[in-house]
């Protein structure tokens, strides 16, 4: 069921791109235009494209080499053809690195230790093409003035916080944990890695000319800078793992981008079809050989001995897969990308590729360490409980009324993607405590971090430097796509923050924690988000109910000085006017300040007004026509989507239901609301009967006040799939039994 929806979630993607490229362009004419190839030209394109094949495989093995590892060309070249298989039907790198993986285990090679060779082989891939792209734009943007503004201050503004975030988190964390011991060999690991970016620019050279190589078959004869840079940018976009391997994304970049430089658009994407035939073609051939050859050798590959010439055959390569992904997970999963597309903006995180494969990798992963911890079965069982019932649901929606694509993408995938967090969280779990203090350590100093960052750009702001919309903007919303998404980021960090000081991972510096909920609490005042304040009051309620063994007069400073900040927030906009005087004084001179009309916006805008007129027009629109949705169909529901699919066909536009509980009501019925809130019932009580255990409580109390605040604010708002609070909730999910203590390194 989950490679179903996965293979249909990148179908559909791949489609949709292709039949809305076709339909502009028209069929017939790409059709004829293929036609009209000349057959030297596709044969010479046809050459270019094994040859980039081949390539790759000799990356990987160089890849694989730099790692200690030497596999029989015969496996290699097998994993590689299924590698590209699954490249095409199983969502792209995930596939394509499991499936390497199960292949090379027979030859020795570790199974972690082959999805990160894949990774960091696609990763680099990648890489350079992206800094080709960048390039290659920037000399599109001199010859023909493309608008690159918006999505470039986006994206350096987004790139330069996350490069302080990991900064922070290695400074703070990783090096007192002494996990940088290592760098040094960590650095001569990559740069003895050298041979496959040559090999890397060899291989996109040969794709870059087999586009050149078909658009001169098609009589396209100017092939200049302007060409070349647009067929960069194609090649970027169609290695993104965000469709059915290219398809639809590689024809529609190459219609929007070579028709901008003056290249016939029917002719860019027959080339582009073109290349996606050969490349397919070509897969098919590798794996049936790759296939025929493993067969025939069956018992002598069988009978083979591992070929492992690792100098340290002592590597963890399970553990270090999972922290090293957990760590960029912990990293990436607060930052949403905006991607633009032709029509308009699509969102994505980075860190959902990870999580996708932690879930591909979680049965072999918690099955090898399923005895490092108890397997938190009361979660394990609710996620598959969970998973069956929106799966019914879906199917159920389907048979009523149809595809929706809403309901197919956000809900369906969307919980596939939540699984994965959850699952990363698990695993982390179950390999030592070491790490797992490490990863909550790491989460907690990103979130803090991105905080911090956001007050210090309004305080900038506010003493006269002038941003861009798109680096920085009131309400804050940091890079959750909106205020409310920040908010719930910020209160499970200040959930992650009081079960670190439980346990003990702040030391003697009892300050802070006082300081990490002071910072929480000023950035989610400024978010204008009544539930994030909402939230901040039950989390810190939550905190002085349950201290769980530590003194509540030890909790109380950090209770006090985050309300004394929320208290001095809300008089900002006071001081700020008092204070606006000498600021102009001091740097008029220098040209710092702005208008008064824009310190008049910003001054408003420090008063938060909490009132939302609009805003709960629609929300109590959509809870009461959720609640009458019910009514009708109160055991089962009306199917997932069922509500989108009616405020669409009602108004055109989309509205959710505002309150997680009614939502299940209307599209689970009786049934799904049960089964969820079953779930969480059940681990409330799981937490709360190991928070008086010394070597469960620290993580008892960080799930218990998590799981408080996110279900207090789901109540009025859609926060089931919140990234974070999932990844936290399989982190703290595995707690050692009362009847006996842990001890662990």
């Amino acid at each position: 069921m989950a490679r179903g929806l996965r293979l249909a979630f990148l179908a559909l993607i791949s489609l949709g791109s292709l039949v809305a490229t076709l339909y502009f362009v028209g069929i017939d004419t790409v059709i004829d235009t293929l036609g009209s190839i000349q057959w030297t030209s596709i044969a010479m394109a046809a050459v270019l494209v094994l040859a980039n094949s081949l390539l790759s495989l000799v990356r990987f093995r160089s890849v694989l080499g730099g790692l200690g590892f030497h596999p029989s060309w015969r496996s290699l070249f097998f994993a590689h053809s299924i590698g590209q298989v699954s490249n095409q039907i199983f969502l792209n790198i995930i596939g394509q690195s499991l499936s390497r993986a199960a292949a090379l285990a027979a030859d020795g090679v570790p199974f972690s230790a082959s999805v990160i060779a894949t990774y960091w082989e696609r990763i680099q891939a990648a890489a350079i093409l992206f800094l080709l792209s960048l390039a290659s734009l920037w000399y599109l943007f001199v010859n023909i003035h493309f608008d690159l503004l918006p999505a470039g201050l986006s994206l350096l503004s987004l790139l330069v916080t996350m490069l302080v975030a990991a900064i922070v988190v290695a400074v703070t964390v990783l090096r007192p944990a002494g996990m940088l011991n290592g760098i040094s060999g960590g650095l001569n690991t990559v740069l003895r890695q050298w041979p496959s970016v040559a090999i890397t620019l060899l291989a996109h050279s040969c794709m870059l000319a087999a586009y050149i190589t078909l658009l001169w078959g098609l009589g396209i004869v100017r092939i200049d800078g302007t060409v070349i840079a647009a067929l960069i940018v194609v090649m970027f976009t169609s290695s993104l793992p965000i469709s059915f391997s290219g398809w639809g994304i590689r024809e529609l970049s190459a219609a929007q981008a070579l028709g901008a430089v003056g290249v016939d658009e029917s002719a860019a994407v027959a080339s582009a079809v073109a290349i996606g035939l050969l490349y397919l073609l070509l897969v098919v051939a590798f794996a049936v050989i790759s296939t025929t050859i493993m067969m025939r050798h069956r018992k002598k590959y069988t009978a083979q001995k591992p070929l492992v010439t690792a100098p340290a055959p002592s590597v963890d390569w399970s553990n270090l897969g999972v922290i090293g992904g957990a760590l960029l997970c912990t990293l990436l999963l607060f930052f949403q990308l905006r991607v633009p597309t032709s029509s308009g903006e699509l969102t994505a995180n980075i860190a959902d590729l990870i999580a996708l494969t932690s879930l591909g990798l979680a049965p072999y992963f918690l099955w090898t360490h399923r005895h490092t911890l108890p397997l938190p079965r009361v979660l394990l069982i609710g996620l598959a409980a969970v998973s069956l019932v929106l799966a019914a649901s879906l199917a159920h929606g389907y048979l009523r009324f149809g595809w929706t694509s809403w309901a197919f993408l956000n809900r369906g995938l969307g919980w596939l993607i939540i699984l994965g967090y959850a699952t990363t969280g698990i695993a982390v779990a179950m390999t030592t405590e070491r790490y797992r203090r490490i990863i909550l350590s790491a989460f907690v100093a990103t979130g803090t971090t991105i905080a911090v960052l956001q007050i210090v750009l309004m305080f900038m702001v506010l003493s006269g430097f002038r941003f861009h919309v798109d680096i920085f903007s009131l309400p804050l919303k940091g890079y959750a796509g909106n205020t409310n998404a920040f908010a719930v980021q910020l209160i499970v960090t200040g959930a992650a923050a009081i079960a670190a000081r439980h346990l003990g991972l702040y030391g003697r510096r009892n300050y802070l924690l006082p300081l990490t909920l002071s910072i929480i609490a000023i950035a989610i005042y400024f978010c204008h988000s009544r539930a994030g304040l909402g939230m901040f009051f039950i989390m810190l309620a939550a905190m002085m109910i349950f201290p769980a063994g530590v003194r509540r007069r030890s909790l109380l400073p950090a209770a006090l000085w985050s309300i004394a900040a929320l208290l001095a927030s809300t008089q900002l906009h006071l001081l700020y006017g008092l204070l606006l005087r000498f600021i102009m004084e001091l740097f008029t001179v220098r040209g710092l300040l702005g208008d008064s009309n824009y310190i008049s916006i910003l001054t408003d805008l420090l008063q938060v007004n909490l009132e939302r007129q609009s805003g709960d027009l629609e929300r109590w629109t959509s809870i009461t026509d959720g609640w009458a949705m019910w009514l009708e169909r109160p055991i089962f529901g009306n199917g997932l989507g069922a509500y989108m699919h009616h405020y669409l066909s009602l108004t055109g536009g989309p509205l959710v239901i505002h309150s997680v509980p009614v939502w299940l009501l209307a599209e689970t019925g009786l049934v799904g609301l049960a089964v969820v809130g079953g779930t969480f019932a059940a681990l409330m009580v799981y937490a709360h009967r190991h928070i008086r255990h010394p070597d469960a409580a620290g993580w008892a109390v960080g799930l218990l006040i998590a799981m408080i605040c996110i279900a207090a604010g789901a109540a009025v708002h859609d926060f089931f799939y919140q990234r974070s609070f999932w990844f936290l909730l399989g982190l703290f999910a595995a707690l050692p039994k009362s009847d006996r203590a842990v001890s662990r390194p």
